[in-house]
């Protein structure tokens, strides 16, 4: 029952047998959860069935589901200790590779010169150790740590699995020049994901925001003025039109799988709905952004900086 919920917002505008199959289940879920049904049963597999109600797995942020859930089924009386050693490692070991990125950012947005970063963006593209030398320092870290990680990844994929992806590699860090064309014209892929991103904050920091003396959001102005609708009404019907934007963007995944030569790969359109994923946390509760809660730091904190503990 759970599964066919999860699977059914996959769906696309039009899909009505999967429409009805989320508003059946998430009716027999939600009265087991009521009356303990589930839980009486299986603790943790309860856990997973409150955790889907309040947001669905499509629509979250994996890594940080995968940190969620590792912690569930640490609980699981039948747990595998092998199996949960290996995740908490896998887990800790790409965190590492999470902070180069971010380093990596950080100098592109905010430290380097633009000469700076012509070197080392130079270097780069050679794949060079010797055009480190034309580098400032605090560069030359970031990019033999940059070298020395993914050259560790190639050769680990070489050994184990005999493939050699190199070039893969640099061909999913480099743009074409026609994606970057395309991307002028605004492609819906990136449309649908900021709309979400617009009305998830719009759910999360109205309130807050018309305490300060805002400008009403969508949901006071634009629906309830509009339609004479009450504020929980308001609220609902934003909830409605994130799902159905989220169909929006099924449709265009599922196109853009289809067209050959496409200039949007499968990276390309992960990374565009992660915004749409990302606006869903950060706002799940509020507004994680503009105001500071324990909730959002313990969720930076879990994914950027605290490894899980071994032990």
């Amino acid at each position: 029952m759970l599964y066919l919920y999860e699977a059914s917002f996959l769906s696309t505008r039009g899909e009505t047998i999967l429409d009805e199959a989320r508003d059946f289940t998430a009716k027999i879920l939600k009265d087991d959860m009521k009356y303990n049904v589930i839980t009486n049963i299986d603790e943790s597999l309860g856990l997973l069935v409150d955790h889907a109600l309040e947001l669905p797995l499509y629509w979250r942020m994996l890594r940080l589901e995968a940190r969620w859930f590792i912690d569930v089924y640490e609980r699981r009386r039948d747990m595998n200790t092998t199996l949960l050693e290996f995740a908490k490692l896998d887990f800790n070991m790409e965190d590492v590779h999470n902070s180069l990125v971010t380093t990596i950012d950080d100098i592109y947005d905010v430290y380097a010169t633009f000469q700076e970063l012509q070197l080392f963006t130079n270097a780069v593209e050679r794949w060079d150790l010797s055009a480190m030398e034309q580098l400032p320092d605090y560069m030359k870290i970031c990019f033999l740590a940059l070298y020395n990680s993914t050259n560790e990844m190639v050769y680990d994929t070489l050994v184990e699995q005999g493939v050699y992806i190199i070039s893969y590699l640099k061909k999913v860090v480099s743009v074409p020049p026609d994606s970057l064309e395309c991307l002028k014209k605004y492609p819906d892929i990136i449309r649908w994901s900021s709309v979400i991103l617009r009305l998830t904050n719009d759910l999360g920091t109205s309130i807050d925001e018309l305490k300060r003396g805002d400008n009403p959001k969508s949901i006071q102005y634009c629906y309830m003025h509009e339609t004479g609708a009450s504020e929980d009404e308001a609220r609902e019907h934003i909830k409605y039109l994130i799902s159905e934007t989220w169909k929006k963007i099924n449709e265009e995944v599922h196109h853009q799988h289809q067209v050959l030569n496409s200039p949007f790969n499968k990276v390309f359109n992960g990374i565009a709905m992660n915004l749409a994923r990302m606006a869903q946390c950060i706002y799940q509760h509020g507004d994680g952004h503009g105001i500071e809660d324990q909730e959002t730091k313990d969720c930076v904190f879990a994914l950027v900086i605290d490894p899980i503990n071994l032990l």
